[in-house]
């Protein structure tokens, strides 16, 4: 992996990461405990022809 897919990649990471955060203060701010959902934010990272996944980028969190 060169520096430029590395650094794609941290971008994606962290815009999921920020999905997962926004994601949880809304369940929050509905009343609920977040801790009791699950969640799994997947992106792909995609060839210039947009048709093969060349790379996956998880987050997941699960209630212990």
């Amino acid at each position: 992996m060169n520096d430029k897919e590395k650094e794609h990649d941290e971008a994606v990471y962290e815009a999921l990461e920020k999905a997962r955060e926004i994601f949880q203060k809304t369940i929050f701010q509905h009343g609920y405990d977040p801790a009791f959902t699950d969640i799994q934010f997947t992106a792909w990272i995609k060839d210039v022809s947009l048709e093969n996944r060349l790379r996956r980028i998880e987050i997941e969190e699960e209630v212990k």
